[in-house]
């Protein structure tokens, strides 16, 4: 029987979709602190000037891969990504608001789907090294 651990998972999801649409993170890690079980840091400024759609991916990946991997059909973001999640969604334009969470699902869903084996490596790497920085990343994605 093989053991998913959810955190490196989460994790890994969350950089892998940051690499996807271009967006730069300063490391991403397992390592807990007093706020977070683990974190994609990232500048506020830096996700707010994604478009709309992108800040969501990224913030939606982590807790729909748990999900994904634990065959549940409701998705139940944590703090900071429900919060990423609304403040993406009301940057959008007004007549893509009510779609907008159902679309960016969707996207995220595919995602994993067809880079699952990324999201492992990643996964992995973190594992072992705890905190993986943006070139650490980038370099396990352009092994695929």
């Amino acid at each position: 029987m093989v053991k998913i651990t959810l955190k490196p998972i989460h994790e890994a999801i969350h950089a892998a979709a940051a690499v996807h649409v271009g967006a730069f993170f300063t490391e991403v890690s397992i390592v807990e602190d007093e706020q977070t079980a683990g974190r994609l840091l990232m500048d506020q400024d830096a996700i707010d000037a994604l478009p709309p759609a992108d800040a969501a991916f990224i913030a939606m990946a982590g807790c729909m891969a748990e999900a994904h991997l634990l065959n549940r059909d409701e998705v139940e973001l944590n703090e900071c990504d429900s919060w990423q999640t609304a403040r993406a969604r009301d940057r959008a334009p007004e007549a893509e608001r009510e779609t907008f969470v159902d679309v960016v699902s969707d996207r995220v869903l595919a995602f994993i789907q067809s880079h699952f084996p990324i999201i492992e490596r990643i996964s992995k790497a973190l594992c072992d090294a705890r905190t993986l920085s943006h070139q650490q990343v980038l370099d396990i994605v352009e092994l695929e």
